[in-house]
């Protein structure tokens, strides 16, 4: 009988954790934001340390029929694609979330609105999930899509950029507000492909999911890490 451990097999404490990770990295980002493309360098050491330390752990133990880069014994370079998929998908969610922020701050837009339509992300999900795969959405679905537009809208009143935004508005030549409007809106797009691509990869491919996230990061955070020598 497998022992259960009451952390992963909670929701609760799952979604608090990954929600408060995922505030602090757009807090983060948002202070790089300003960086632009260099932004990313700035953002890649722990992940990178973090992912080492994952694989160096995962080696010591013995996984039967464990998926990572061999398939019956001999290394399949498609597997490697994944990550490095995933890799891709990883940098534009970075890039879309850092000049949404950028953007929002050079035209003076609050940058709650621009988070509002973030939260369209679920529901585009649902309707990429239903196609796709034929999932429907069950009666918690409706709830967390109702919660998370309401959350949104609740963002949106506050102004998070009030002192950028002031700054902003007196220049010169503020950039359009439809420049961050449209920004915005690519998060979302990005966020339902990749929703979709992990699926395959785990049903598909048959990786781990454990194993695709972190394999895809220390690609992504490794190379950025690399970059960073050329950068600086």
């Amino acid at each position: 009988m497998v022992k259960k451990h009451w952390y992963w097999d909670n929701w609760v404490p799952l979604a608090l954790t990954a929600g408060t990770c995922f505030m602090g990295a757009n807090v983060i980002i948002s202070y790089l934001s300003s960086y632009g493309t260099g932004s990313l360098f700035y953002f890649c050491g722990g992940a990178v340390i973090y992912s080492f330390v994952y694989f160096l752990i995962m080696s010591r133990y013995e996984n039967k029929g464990r998926v990572l880069l061999h398939t019956d014994g001999k290394f399949d370079f498609s597997l490697l694609m994944c990550y490095v998929g995933g890799a891709l998908f990883g940098t534009s969610v970075f890039y879309a979330i850092s000049y949404t922020f950028k953007f929002c701050a050079l035209s003076g837009l609050n940058i709650g609105v621009a988070q509002t339509i973030w939260c369209f992300t679920p529901a585009i999900a649902s309707v990429f999930d239903f196609f796709l795969y034929g999932n429907g959405l069950k009666g918690f679905h409706y709830v967390g899509l109702i919660a998370m537009l309401c959350a949104g809208s609740c963002i949106a009143l506050s102004n998070l950029f009030h002192e950028v935004a002031s700054v902003a508005v007196n220049i010169e030549h503020p950039m359009p507000i439809y420049v961050p409007v449209l920004t915005s809106m690519l998060l979302p797009i990005i966020f339902c492909c990749f929703a979709m691509y992990t699926k395959w990869v785990f049903t598909v491919k048959k990786i781990n999911p454990l194993d695709f996230t972190f394999g895809y990061f220390l690609i992504f955070k490794l190379a950025a890490l690399l970059g960073s020598i050329w950068y600086f």
